[in-house]
């Protein structure tokens, strides 16, 4: 087969794999929507502390989602509409656009790792010496997210195999970044839970906040893994050229993820009851997953486990101590 053939073979493929992907991502886009205004509401229903600071989050996870949808359309158009199915090169006048929508799936990963970093540290009571470790690893993420702003435009070029060469070793390794933070920080996270319930009788609520908490970086910390694993073969084989089969169908799912989990997270969180009661004598707070225990001696069942919504800040004086633990 002639390098043509092959080459018209590959593009051909390619745009197939975009087209499908394109519209996978948009039924994603749906269901993301949906997710996103029921959060919105559930939190704007509901006075707490820090609603303001969590819909500002989510929305500006939702807002580069969005844009990288929008993008992704503009894209779509071009090639199929104004200048048919088959491109040799980087689009023309598109470059900058090209490299936005690959970069859109990072900042929603960086957004989303500084949000867990923080519920860590917060977790831990403001201990420093704690997420030094995940503070680290988010600082070498973005470094490596700039490095690949850099050479963005040059991962689709069949001619500029220097500069595809290295954008494929940094993707690969900004992958395996993510997954390094989410999963340290999730790890510190539910170890401090664990290490603050073990002597509640009733870890009901406990249990649920962990398991929200490990369900959603777990989602996240898989589908980065995969990306990085399916990144290897291409740095030993073809450095220019990304599998587009198997590639281009992950990429909706990691672009939509981030932002999904995150406020997934939220609204399993913000559903919780507020007057749920049951027996215990011990009383926590945690940072954002506030454990709040009431003492009122007209309570009938003892005291009041209130598990508030997750805050993105808490003041130093609502914090309690375990009377058994040290939190610092």
């Amino acid at each position: 087969m002639s390098p043509d053939s092959s080459l018209q073979s590959y593009l051909r493929l390619q745009n197939e794999s975009f087209l499908l992907s394109t519209g996978l991502s948009v039924f994603l886009a749906g269901l993301y929507t949906m997710v996103y205004f029921t959060t919105v509401h559930i939190h704007c229903s509901r006075k707490t502390a820090h609603r303001r600071k969590i819909i500002l989050t989510m929305t500006l996870l939702y807002a580069l989602y969005i844009f990288n949808i929008g993008g992704t359309c503009c894209v779509l158009y071009w090639r199929f509409i104004e200048n048919g199915a088959f491109y040799s090169v980087i689009e023309i006048g598109l470059e900058r656009l090209e490299t936005s929508i690959a970069m859109t799936p990072w900042l929603c990963a960086f957004l989303a790792d500084a949000l867990m970093v923080w519920r860590c540290f917060q977790v831990w009571d403001c201990s420093w010496k704690v997420v030094a470790v995940p503070i680290f690893l988010w600082i070498l993420e973005i470094a490596a997210g700039i490095m690949l702003a850099l050479v963005a435009p040059s991962l689709g070029s069949v001619e500029s195999t220097n500069h595809a060469t290295i954008g494929n070793i940094v993707s690969t390794a900004l992958a395996f970044l993510t997954v390094a933070t989410t999963a340290t920080t999730t790890i510190l996270i539910a170890y401090r839970i664990i290490s603050c319930a073990k002597d509640i009788e009733n870890r009901t609520r406990f249990r649920f906040i962990l398991e929200v908490i490990i369900q959603s970086s777990a989602v996240y910390a898989t589908l980065f893994l995969i990306e990085g694993i399916l990144s290897l073969p291409v740095l030993s084989s073809s450095p220019n050229l990304r599998a587009p089969t198997v590639g281009v169908y992950i990429t909706p799912f990691i672009t939509v993820v981030p932002g999904l989990s995150t406020t997934v997270m939220v609204a399993r969180i913000g559903r919780l009851p507020q007057d749920a009661t049951f027996p215990t004598t011990t009383s926590v707070q945690i940072s954002n997953l506030q454990f709040v225990i009431n003492n009122s001696p007209d309570q009938s069942a003892g005291s009041v486990l209130d598990i508030r919504e997750p805050s993105l800040q808490e003041t130093s004086g609502e914090r309690q101590e375990l009377p058994e633990k040290n939190m610092v």
